[in-house]
């Protein structure tokens, strides 16, 4: 409870009483925390439920293939990583008429009217990362920045206690009156904006512009993919930050390529592989599946070479004008994305040579595929 006195000055800094500015939104966000628990555990066990077959394949996306054996819906939320695939499978994911869970939910299920009003606004929802701007804890008030889409977002959420200004959260926001909540999904990622935030930006807007969309409906389509981000980020990041700044060696394969735009094509049509970056000098692929199905570190271009207990790691793949370049992190998994690759683009490409190439890993994030 906010300890402010009504006709105290509101902790916001707007000059107001707390009673003519804030206190309203503070005290519905209260009742929307309340409502968002019971609602939220409804919606998710009609989700699950019914439309479990097509839960699995979100599961697949993402890399959580061992969640699958989950039959109950309380078995799966004893697992903390369900909380990813499960916020994206109901508001996201088009599970039967080309509609979400909670588009089916609100057709089929008798719903009284202010429950209905609250769930509509959690339509046409995505995930993004956001910056804290502002944080005033008597308020339980957030500001956030949308780094993908620079827009600017008041939260009120009793649930944002631990957050603090400067951090980069991963989080879905639902418009609720003339603010905004939060929904199941909220993970803080670092301490501070980095450049590798940046670097997810530049490359998720690429895509975004190669598959002639706007990076609000690339967010509500392929926003999953920033789960792939964070969980490899999140898992590797202090790891990096404690690096000490120099340079590591990592092997490389280098092709010829006759035909950039079909082997450009081919890479894009496997699941194995998604477009992370392009400009000038080519495309880059990042493997994110290798055959079995298995999550590899993907997006982020972070590479820790000698690090053999990392196994999920393959590689990247580089396609030039009229050459294509392979790194990894170690020679046991080049070879494999060789193999991968051999596989995939046997008829288009030609080897050629295979040498090491400097990685820096410091936090600088410097290019990884220096010729």
């Amino acid at each position: 409870m906010s300890n402010v006195g009504r006709n105290d000055p509101c902790p916001c800094g707007s000059g107001k009483k707390y009673k003519k500015c804030c206190l309203s939104q503070y005290e519905e966000s209260i009742n929307a925390s309340k409502l968002r628990i019971t609602i939220i555990s409804v919606l998710s066990n009609y989700a699950f439920d019914t439309y479990r077959d097509a839960f699995k394949d979100v599961l697949g996306k993402v890399g959580l293939k061992e969640l699958s054996s989950a039959e109950k819906f309380d078995e799966l939320i004893e697992n903390g990583k369900a909380i990813f695939p499960l916020d994206w499978f109901i508001f996201n994911e088009y599970v039967a008429k080309g509609k979400t869970p909670l588009e089916l939910f609100l057709e089929q299920e008798e719903i009284q009217p202010g429950v209905r009003d609250f769930l509509e606004n959690w339509d046409d929802t995505y995930w993004s990362f956001y910056e804290v701007k502002r944080c005033i804890p008597a308020l339980s008030r957030v500001e956030f920045f949308d780094i993908f889409l620079e827009r600017e977002f008041v939260v009120f959420d009793p649930a944002l206690e631990e957050v603090n200004k400067g951090e980069v959260v991963l989080a879905r926001l639902i418009p609720y009156k003339d603010f905004y909540i939060t929904s199941l999904l909220f993970a803080p990622l670092w301490g501070e904006r980095t450049e590798i935030v940046d670097i997810i930006k530049e490359r998720f807007s690429s895509s975004s512009k190669e598959n002639n969309v706007s990076i609000e409906d690339s967010l509500k389509l392929y926003g999953y993919k920033l789960y792939i981000f964070y969980y490899v980020l999140k898992k590797n990041l202090e790891e990096l930050q404690n690096t000490s700044k120099g340079q590591n060696f990592a092997p490389r394969v280098i092709y010829k390529v006759t035909d950039p735009i079909r082997v450009s094509s081919t890479l894009k049509l496997s699941p194995y592989f998604v477009l992370t970056g392009k400009d000038e000098e080519g495309e880059i692929f990042d493997c994110i599946m290798n055959p079995k199905g298995k999550l590899l570190l993907s997006g982020s271009n972070i590479i820790i070479p000698g690090k053999s207990e990392k196994e999920e790691d393959l590689g990247s793949i580089m396609i030039k004008k009229d050459s294509m370049v392979a790194i990894a992190p170690s020679k046991e998994k080049l070879d494999a994305l060789k193999d991968l690759i051999n596989e995939i683009l046997s008829t288009l490409v030609v080897y050629k040579e295979e040498d090491t190439v400097p990685i820096d890993i410091s936090p600088e994030f410097s290019s990884l595929l220096e010729e």
